[in-house]
């Protein structure tokens, strides 16, 4: 699944160079979708299982959406260059409150269950996240380059694709026997192990962004993308396989809605003052050692 993500990245961002898209957009667009792609695969898988298949996709989306807000942005933090990291989080601190809006859908969704209005609240915000994307994007395309793809990045995409979904039925297959082995629940199966594993992609390319390419713009936008992703597919899939009676910990729903509150806390923080420490990403990474202790 790792193997796979990481071809349909690397293809994906070579498109995008092509069209000359912004690191915000690439981040939120072709990275945030290629990363969220074992998310919907697993999702799909875990749906289908009449036994678990709730728990699972719940847990899954739960400990995705934590681990993206704490790990990755904490660990963005401590590793990038500060200067850099303030400029792209106040240039794009409007799309940074999507994360909250995802979050409260998130929280709704897992008390109320699903329904037409919870689906079309979730797309409407989706939609919203694809106009601000297709303004920019009619900013920057340049349209003799649109022509310039190469089939070659295609079949690479579709074969890494199928490669995803392949990990994804093995991911799932072993997560249902570590509930039946160790007498764990399904919902702490899918919040750390089906969770993390479909959050490498964003965590591995979150780091390669920040050590190698000094891409914070790439960091911040996967976020984004990512948490509104997994809203919109655990909508969807939610209300196709009629998931519900979800074993559901409010503790650590309100957990994540207190660790995107300190997100826009942070975020006004570093508007206001144009500098950043190091403790503030130890707070998000102490964020996710509670959210795992609460378990």
């Amino acid at each position: 699944m790792y193997i796979g993500s990481n071809f349909l990245i690397s293809s994906s961002i070579n498109l995008s160079k092509k069209l000359q898209i912004p690191d915000l957009i690439i981040g939120v667009t072709i990275i945030a979708i290629a990363t969220s792609t074992p998310e919907l695969f697993v999702l799909i898988n875990s749906a289908t299982n009449d036994q678990y298949g709730s728990n699972l996709a719940y847990g899954t989306i739960l400990g995705s959406n934590i681990a993206n807000t704490t790990l990755i942005l904490g660990g963005c933090i401590l590793l990038s260059k500060k200067n850099s990291f303030v400029n792209n989080l106040t240039n794009y601190k409007n799309q940074i409150h999507l994360i909250f809006l995802s979050t409260i859908i998130f929280a709704y969704l897992s008390l109320k269950g699903f329904g037409l209005i919870e689906l079309s609240f979730s797309l409407l915000v989706i939609l919203f996240i694809l106009s601000f994307t297709n303004i920019e994007l009619n900013n920057k395309l340049d349209k003799t380059k649109a022509e310039s793809f190469l089939i070659k990045d295609l079949f690479v995409i579709i074969f890494s694709i199928a490669s995803i979904w392949i990990g994804s039925n093995l991911l799932v297959s072993s997560g249902i026997e570590l509930i039946e082995k160790f007498n764990v629940t399904s919902t702490q199966i899918g919040t750390v192990f089906l969770a993390l594993s479909t959050s490498a992609p964003e965590i591995f390319t979150s780091l390669i962004a920040i050590l190698k390419f000094n891409k914070s713009g790439f960091v911040i936008g996967n976020v984004i993308g990512s948490n509104i992703l997994n809203i919109g597919i655990f909508s969807i899939i939610g209300i196709t396989y009629n998931l519900s009676y979800f074993d559901l910990n409010v503790v650590n729903i309100l957990l994540l809605i207190a660790c995107e509150t300190y997100v826009l806390i942070l975020l006004y923080s570093i508007h206001k003052e144009k500098i950043i420490s190091n403790k503030y990403g130890i707070i998000l990474i102490l964020f996710y050692i509670i959210f795992i202790y609460k378990l």
